[in-house]
């Protein structure tokens, strides 16, 4: 040990200098000029403390940059030896308030500990690919009672003694992991087991099993985790969602909380399964609800669906697509009866180019401000077509237009056109931008940069 204090830490921390992330205006390299000017005197050491303890550092003790790290099996060891974690902890330590490590062996799991010791402000700790018990991972964490990120290690079981325990010294978590290895753990979600333990999580997380189309049956623990949750969003992506899970929450502080509904977009492949009862459900018993998500793996079954949907909640604004069974009947029936400020439609194939009448033939009509229409109605949509839309549509100002390359040309949209430049004119006169309204898709192997619209709002 006498050795090891001998080395000086501005050795020992070469390596720590890479694996800091950038965060404020500290980075590696200034972290280089700050521990030169800590080696010159005993006065540079000073001024170099007083410096860090000013900072807020982000420092990766992790395999963070390891091929293939998402996908690994097993614990990672960290790329520092312990001697160097040990030397961060004393040097930047006070200032750290995101650490993400790895580690296996017995000794960087112990120079860990240390190092959580002597950290004053962190508030988030990410140990997945730690080999970190859990009895260690309840004594670091009584270490740290201001940690609102915890991200628990994966290959290690944690009890629901041991979060609970958790939950008691670390208050002010509000987003959380645990291991799925067990049986309780593995086979629900967090909303079914543990999440109840802390009441400040900001996401109301369903998604439990080990595979997408997972469907929520402990509905009672639903119930009472969303009694004391404070989190205003449901994250539903990837499951199987019954009327009886959103029936649970209705009624609660977090269902009289929820504005959105449907997904919170974390879910690329669109896996989600919404049952229509589900969703009215939630328009009968969510009072704020305004904002409604139909993902693509959800089919509503027509529109009658949507005619029941707006009696339910009349005050809906916002409403996104992606049901490729959606018809022109069923944006009829949402835009007659739903005043509409922003209304997108995704994939909805079956859809045509007399969408046109049933947009401008209802009450969003006059509502719409913001409109997209994507990959839908794409063999008879055309410019023509989507002049009449804007022209009938007389709040809407923000309008984008997306169609694979194949249908271009008969979108009119391979070359500038008499009813683009009037989209444009018409769009831009009422403050429109290219942000929310360019034509087609972003590739500059066809787009005319004429149709890259560059006005900016009034």
């Amino acid at each position: 040990m006498g050795a090891f204090q001998s080395v000086p830490d501005e050795v020992l921390l070469n390596k720590v200098c890479e694996l800091i992330g950038e965060s404020g205006s500290t980075n590696s390299y200034h972290v280089k000029k700050l521990l030169a000017l800590r080696a010159t005197c005993k006065s540079g050491h000073e001024l170099v403390r007083r410096i860090i303890a000013s900072k807020a550092i982000c420092l990766h003790l992790d395999s963070f940059r390891a091929p293939g790290y998402l996908n690994v099996t097993e614990p990672r060891e960290m790329p520092v030896s312990a001697r160097v974690v040990e030397a961060a902890g004393r040097v930047f330590g006070p200032c750290c308030t995101r650490l993400y490590a790895s580690g296996c062996s017995p000794e960087r799991i112990a120079a860990l500990e240390v190092f959580v010791s002597r950290t004053t402000r962190l508030l988030r700790l990410e140990l997945e690919l730690a080999a970190v018990s859990e009895e260690v991972l309840l004594r670091i964490c009584r270490m740290l009672p201001q940690l609102e990120d915890l991200f628990g290690p994966k290959f290690t079981q944690t009890s629901e003694g041991t979060i609970r325990a958790i939950s008691a010294c670390c208050p002010n978590i509000r987003r959380a992991t645990f291991s799925p290895l067990g049986r309780v753990f593995g086979d629900y979600s967090p909303a079914e087991t543990w999440a109840r333990y802390f009441p400040k999580l900001r996401e109301f997380n369903l998604l439990g099993g080990r595979l997408w189309g997972y469907q929520p049956t402990r509905i009672e623990i639903i119930h009472e985790c969303a009694l004391v949750s404070q989190a205003d969003s449901l994250d539903l992506d990837q499951c199987f969602i019954t009327a009886a899970v959103i029936e649970a929450i209705v009624g609660t502080p977090l269902g009289d909380r929820i504005s959105n509904f449907g997904s919170s977009g974390y879910d690329p492949e669109m896996r989600t399964n919404i049952e229509p009862a589900a969703f009215l459900a939630a328009a009968r018993g969510f009072p704020k609800l305004e904002d409604v998500y139909i993902p693509r793996g959800s089919t509503m079954g027509g529109p009658g669906f949507y005619i029941d949907l707006s009696r339910a909640a009349p005050q809906i604004v916002y409403l996104e697509i992606c049901d490729a069974s959606t018809s022109d009947a069923c944006v009829a029936a949402i835009c007659r009866h739903l005043p509409l400020v922003n209304f997108t439609l995704t994939e909805c194939r079956n859809l045509t180019s007399s969408i046109v009448e049933s947009i401008t033939g209802g009450q969003a009509a006059r509502t719409l401000t913001h409109l997209t229409i994507s990959y839908s109605a794409e063999e008879s949509l055309r410019a023509v077509d989507m002049l009449r839309l804007v022209s009938g549509c007389p709040e809407l100002h923000s309008l984008e237009w997306v169609c694979t390359a194949d249908y271009h040309a008969s979108a009119e949209l391979d070359a500038p056109s008499q009813p683009c430049q009037a989209i444009h004119e018409l769009l831009e006169s009422r403050g429109g931008n290219n942000v929310c309204y360019a034509f087609g898709e972003h590739d500059p192997d066809w787009l005319d940069p004429n149709w890259i619209f560059e006005s900016s709002p009034q």
